[in-house]
């Protein structure tokens, strides 16, 4: 996606006890998640079997262009629950600055040239770590939750009206 890319922002839905205000003012801009997932070095990946069986791990991942790219065997829980079953949702680590994104992960066999590179150059900053540059899992967003003084600034963003998105 583009940087001048701005999904809708609105409140989300939760029951009335969570107090969450339904006027727009307060609404996080999505520049604040996209630098928050910019500058992260950890990812929970949270992904379920085909069963429904929970799992969480923390992976090392780049957000770049508005997605997350990370590596990994697909042979771990995670890459036989994404196998199994491709939805999933990723979260940042702090529950004080939260950031979720939703989507099926897509495994890709090959980002490319150029977006491997910006990958790479992402990936440097954790002590050394180097991609193989092929074999990405993928996460484009669908929609995004994200709140640092709940529930006053609780946001939800669709993203599936992205350019470029089918």
């Amino acid at each position: 996606m583009a940087e001048s890319y701005e999904p809708r922002a609105t409140r989300p839905t939760l029951p009335s006890g969570y107090e969450v205000p339904t006027d727009e003012a307060g609404l996080q801009p999505w520049s604040h998640a996209r630098t928050r997932l910019e500058q992260a070095q950890n990812f929970w990946v949270c992904t379920a079997t085909r069963a429904g069986k929970p799992h969480a791990a923390p992976l090392w991942g780049a957000w770049v262009d508005d997605r997350l790219s990370f590596e990994g065997s697909p042979a771990t829980r995670w890459g036989r629950n994404l196998s199994a079953n491709p939805q999933a949702s990723v979260h940042l680590e702090r529950g004080s600055d939260v950031v979720i994104v939703e989507r099926a992960i897509l495994d890709e066999d090959d980002v490319g040239a150029a977006l491997a590179e910006r990958i790479a150059s992402f990936a440097a900053r954790y002590n050394g770590y180097r991609t193989q540059r092929r074999g990405f899992f993928i996460l484009v967003p669908r929609g995004a939750l994200a709140w640092s003084r709940f529930p006053h600034d609780a946001t939800r963003w669709a993203c599936d009206d992205a350019p470029g998105r089918a």
